[in-house]
């Protein structure tokens, strides 16, 4: 399967995750984003 990588930024109140996966050159990008009333979104 290849190894997977997981690199996170944090940006405000945004918590931005790139899963890169060794054997291609394509990656995901996950954004979740944090609100005031501490639940969660996340988007791909």
């Amino acid at each position: 399967m290849g190894e997977v990588v997981i690199r996170g930024e944090v940006d405000d109140s945004y918590i931005t995750w790139f899963i890169f996966f060794s054997q291609t050159d394509i990656y995901t990008k996950c954004s979740i984003h944090l609100n005031k009333y501490g639940t969660t979104s996340a988007k791909k």
